[in-house]
């Protein structure tokens, strides 16, 4: 009987992991400039969300942009966050005082970040956290790509 159960146990620790690996079934890949080649790439999980975390160059506040991807819509700004009242009429939201403004604006396969200084630019996904200023040159766009299928461990 011993056996029986122990291998009842091994089965389920193995459709754990496939599970669990067959969440990632997407992935962010993050480009530096104009180049062909990802510097970076984060799996994404189906229906998970992403964040986009920096410092407003105008209104030096924090701000955190909360992104979700989906194969048919492709990358959508779901929320923003912010402790400054001036961000929020940056981007033409209206918030209730909480720091906090949902949202619903399309943006395709992929979003176009330019600053002239990645220092406090940060993207996560799940428990993976990033500082963009380890792959970008200030004053060069960074893109952030996503994709559908081939999580980043099965290869880029």
């Amino acid at each position: 009987m011993g056996c029986r159960w122990k291998g009842v146990a091994v089965t389920l620790v193995a459709a754990t992991l496939v599970a669990s690996h067959a969440c990632a079934d997407s992935s962010l890949l993050v480009f530096s400039g104009n180049g062909e080649e990802p510097v970076l790439c984060i799996d994404l999980e189906k229906g998970s969300r992403f964040h986009l975390d920096f410092i407003n160059s105008v209104y030096q506040a924090p701000v955190r942009e909360t992104f979700e991807y989906e194969t048919r819509a492709g990358i959508t700004l779901v929320s923003v966050e912010s402790p400054s009242p001036g961000v929020f009429e940056y981007y033409g939201l209206m918030t209730d005082g909480t720091g906090k403004a949902p949202l619903w604006r399309a943006l395709g396969e992929s979003i176009r970040l330019l600053s002239h200084d990645y220092l406090h630019h940060r993207l996560s996904a799940g428990d993976t956290s990033f500082d963009l200023r380890n792959y970008a040159v200030n004053g060069s766009p960074l893109i952030i790509r996503a994709r559908t299928g081939n999580p980043c461990a099965a290869g880029k």
